[in-house]
């Protein structure tokens, strides 16, 4: 990345000067730190270089200047990190924050649908009749190093990356890839940008390292929003309990893991998660768990606060909460077996004990549930 494009991720959560200027500050923080290139490729390194340093001059710009493409600015605002209900006493915000994302991808929809339909041809794309730029859009791709001219885009300072961009049509995600800056299968370099954010980048180092050495399977998303405007990512480690990988996904069959996710939404955008399979036994044998399983559902396992969560679906209202009381360091404690089964357990941050209680957890749930 560019010196000057650089984003210390150490001094969020932050106030920016608008919304607009956090929602395309997100955009760059979750494109690749360095450019990953495609493990096979007929184009030269260089051609992808310049499509993922283009895209990156856009977001930086755009953080920087959002008036640039957005006629209205609003007063800079986010959701808090526990987000306590469905608008969260903000009934606007979603929708002011998705009109920034909606205005990059209607621009970076028009390069796409001409790379799409034609090559480029001696560094230029034909534009179709119905799909020229704005008068504002010109302006700002000029600003990044394109040019517009005659219905025609040149690529002028960014040489070979229509090609690349060509070669992203190609694929069934090659849109959300342009967007994002991740040519490689992997998108390993979403790792980094957790890494970044975790607090301890250490810990979350050797969290991860034991996840790949224990058969946990990586999965990517790089668009896991509901509506699929690059507001958030994620990428979880998971690994089945019937011992089977699921293709295209890790939902469709229950699993164990762990996952990181980015949403710009968010005061601090980037989360950890725990999932798990089978509470109500673990709880029922907390006795028999090992010490370190035991203090880390102590310290960070839901408490029973007699919500009616868990028995919301039943008609008898004498129905009792299904809590279960276990004893520990000379205590008494009543846990939900339901919310964090459900929901998961989150974190905004890691650190070494933290990681540790997520090894030993993990590798008892791995031996006990995964073991074929």
């Amino acid at each position: 990345m560019n010196a000057e494009m650089q984003v210390d991720t150490s001094r969020w959560p932050e106030r920016y000067a608008c919304l607009e200027s956090r929602m395309f500050d997100t955009l760059l923080l979750q494109t690749a730190i360095d450019p990953a290139l495609p493990e096979r490729s007929p184009l030269p390194a260089a051609a992808w270089e310049a499509l993922y340093h283009w895209t990156q001059r856009l977001y930086w710009l755009l953080s920087r200047e959002p008036q640039r493409l957005m006629k209205e600015l609003h007063q800079d605002d986010a959701y808090d990190l526990q987000c306590p209900g469905p608008s969260h006493g903000k009934p606007n915000l979603r929708r002011d924050m998705r009109k920034s994302l909606a205005a990059v991808l209607k621009l970076l929809r028009l390069l796409w649908n001409a790379a799409d339909q034609a090559a480029p041809e001696n560094g230029a794309l034909r534009l179709q009749v119905g799909a020229l730029p704005t008068k504002q859009q010109a302006a700002l791709l000029a600003e990044t190093g394109l040019k517009y001219a005659d219905g025609h885009l040149f690529e002028g300072s960014w040489p070979g990356m229509f090609s690349a961009l060509r070669e992203l049509t190609k694929q069934p995600d090659g849109f959300v890839r342009f967007g994002r800056g991740y040519y490689d299968a992997e998108c390993t370099g979403m790792e980094t940008l957790f890494y970044c954010f975790s607090g301890e980048p250490a810990a979350f180092e050797r969290l991860v390292g034991w996840l790949r050495e224990n058969g946990f399977h990586y999965w990517p998303v790089l668009d896991c929003s509901e509506v699929h405007d690059l507001e958030s990512c994620r990428i979880a480690y998971a690994k089945n309990i019937d011992g089977k990988q699921t293709p295209g996904g890790f939902y469709d069959r229950a699993h164990i893991g762990f996952s990181a996710e980015f949403n710009a939404q968010h005061s601090f955008p980037a989360s950890y998660s725990l999932t798990i399979q089978n509470p109500k036994q673990i709880l029922g044998g907390f006795g028999a768990l090992p010490e370190t399983v035991q203090k880390f559902i102590i310290a960070h396992h839901a408490r029973c606060t007699g919500c009616g969560f868990c028995t919301q679906r039943f008609k008898n209202k004498a129905m009792k909460p299904a809590a279960i009381t276990v004893e520990y360091g000379g205590g008494r404690y009543s846990l939900c077996p339901t919310l964090n089964y459900v929901y998961g357990y989150r974190w905004w941050g890691l650190d070494d004990a933290l990681a540790d209680g997520l090894i030993a957890y993990l590798g008892y749930m791995d031996k006990e549930f995964c073991a074929l």
